[in-house]
């Protein structure tokens, strides 16, 4: 490595987490501890006396936008999930919906977070209208109407797969959770 290798703030701010939790190549070392030489600005913060800078609007923004994405990607795949449970209800395939419903809750209840009993009851209501609507399309109208009874009491079950998944999800999050500073 060249003595004259000079790096900028931000680089060095970059290599800082590195260098801090060692992880970082003797070369990456080198650097930081040479820029820190005549920067107080990052020497403080390699010391940890001083905090990094907080993310700048336009980070918060782009944070957002994928957030967002995110956000209707897994509606669209639990929205694809329950459509595909639903369509199984009256086929040798509905006890597949054993694991896909409390799968459903518990996805859901990690994409929806405090606002988790929109998930059994979107599945309650969803569940007898795409069945009647593959039924329909099967079978026909005398049939679909036949079996809305039998449609809701699997859409009672699937609901109540769905808060089991959201309680799994729940007892995850409550094993996992870091330990707070007292």
């Amino acid at each position: 490595m060249k003595e004259s290798a000079q790096i900028s703030c931000n680089v060095c701010m970059d290599l800082i987490p590195l260098v801090q939790d060692q992880v970082a190549s003797a070369d990456s070392e080198a650097l930081v501890f040479h820029h820190v030489e005549g920067c107080a600005a990052c020497r403080s913060v390699l010391k940890g006396e001083e905090a990094p800078q907080p993310a700048k609007p336009w980070d918060q923004k782009i944070l957002r936008r994928i957030n967002r994405k995110f956000f209707w990607a897994g509606i669209a795949a639990l929205l694809a999930a329950a459509i595909f449970g639903a369509a199984q209800t009256f086929s040798f395939g509905m006890f597949y919906n054993i694991l896909i419903m409390p799968l459903i809750g518990g996805l859901g209840s990690f994409l929806f977070g405090k606002r988790w009993y929109l998930l059994p009851a979107g599945v309650f209501l969803l569940t007898p209208l795409f069945a009647a609507v593959f039924e329909l399309f099967e079978n026909g109208w005398k049939t679909a109407v036949d079996q809305l009874p039998a449609t809701l009491i699997f859409a009672l079950i699937y609901a109540l797969l769905v808060l089991a998944g959201i309680a799994i999800a729940a007892l995850f999050r409550f094993a996992f959770r870091k330990e707070e500073k007292q």
